[in-house]
């Protein structure tokens, strides 16, 4: 899980904690296959945008349009 509390938001401890991420699932990579990067995460207009920032897209949405609690999106490596 990647959090951070609104009060350390300035010092943009969520992009390190994903880049620190990142570098694990490339690392990965090498032992394992893979492609994507995919995030379920809270259905949140702050939280969505950071990770739209960070170059993951929007997987899929409910069909009938209702919000949901979590999103999934990917970003492909």
């Amino acid at each position: 899980q990647l959090g951070i509390s609104d009060p350390y938001d300035k010092f943009k401890l969520g992009t390190l904690l994903l880049d620190d991420a990142y570098e694990i699932i490339k690392n990965a990579r090498v032992l394992v296959a893979g492609r994507i990067i995919l995030v379920d995460a809270v259905n949140h207009k702050k939280v969505i945008d950071f990770y739209e920032k960070n170059d993951f897209v929007i997987l899929r949405t409910d069909e009938d349009g209702s919000d949901t609690e979590n999103i999934k999106m990917i970003y492909k490596i």
